[in-house]
């Protein structure tokens, strides 16, 4: 299924070390590792999964907690089930210390009027090539718009976002959120437009080779078997560790990876919880 495009403005408007010296020759201000049993990962919002109190629905969403700032990244796509997810998850709007939105389109961005009115006064994150009228719209809500351009930008101390990426001339940039563990780079994407393997290599570039989870949606749902092996290929040879497709991955792409990864992939979907638990200490 394609991507939806924008629907916010159909709706109402509501009242370190850590770091290697690739990070650090870029820039980046020293981040710190969070210990990994302290990191949790809640899926608010996705198109696999759901039980009677959580809906499953196409888009993306998902809650990250343990770091020194608590982040929502995403909003899905239908505002009701947003906040119905949050509600059956026990997620309140008061715990988002600050948003990430990854790019431009309904399916991540639908959420806003919905959480908008439940919580403002916080900080929005979006790739600086958004379009006006949603930063207006983000602005005139009350929140505090963070513009990201190309360059990566800490969040807190254990988190960056790596920065606009260009999603090609049929997608919108995106941005993609690294979080720093002691067991390695945490990768969370939305729809992974720039690709997903390029932006694996651009985490390992910046922050260093260390991956212990690339999670998300992937955009392989047009991909055929030969095509998503080749990348399951890729993640291996880039050292990824633990793997959890989502979204727009497809069903394809997620059974091959579960047959390349085996207990080193991670099945999510709406109200799945990631912790320190599923993750085995790396090899000496």
């Amino acid at each position: 299924m394609a991507c939806f495009g924008i629907v916010l403005l159909l709706l109402p408007m509501a009242g370190a070390h850590g770091m290697d010296s690739s990070a650090q020759a870029e820039g980046i201000p020293m981040i710190e590792p969070i210990d990994i049993q302290k990191l949790r990962i809640t899926v608010i919002y996705d198109n696999f999964g759901g039980n009677e109190k959580l809906r499953a629905d196409w888009g993306f969403s998902c809650f990250i907690q343990g770091l020194e700032r608590t982040i929502l990244f995403d909003t899905g796509l239908d505002g009701a089930i947003f906040a119905q997810n949050m509600e059956g998850l026990k997620i309140s709007p008061k715990q988002v210390d600050l948003l990430v939105l990854s790019h431009e389109h309904g399916d991540h961005i639908g959420g806003l009027p919905a959480f908008f009115q439940m919580r403002t006064n916080l900080s929005v994150w979006v790739p600086s090539s958004f379009s006006a009228p949603v930063k207006a719209y983000i602005r005139k809500a009350g929140a505090l718009l963070e513009e990201v351009a190309d360059d990566p930008r800490p969040l807190c101390r254990q988190a960056v976002t790596l920065g606009k990426m260009s999603g090609g001339a049929f997608w919108p940039d995106e941005q993609v959120l690294y979080i720093a563990t002691t067991e390695g780079g945490v990768v969370i994407t939305g729809c992974a437009h720039p690709g997903i393997v390029a932006i694996v290599e651009r985490a390992r570039a910046l922050m260093g080779p260390k991956i212990l989870l690339v999670m998300g949606g992937f955009h392989l749902s047009p991909y055929g078997e030969g095509q998503i092996r080749r990348i399951v290929d890729d993640f291996k040879r880039l050292g990824v560790r633990y793997a959890a497709p989502c979204h727009c991955s497809g069903v394809l792409a997620r059974k091959c990876f579960r047959e390349a990864y085996g207990p080193r992939y991670i099945d999510i979907g709406v109200g799945t919880v990631i912790t320190g638990a599923d993750f085995k200490p790396a090899s000496p």
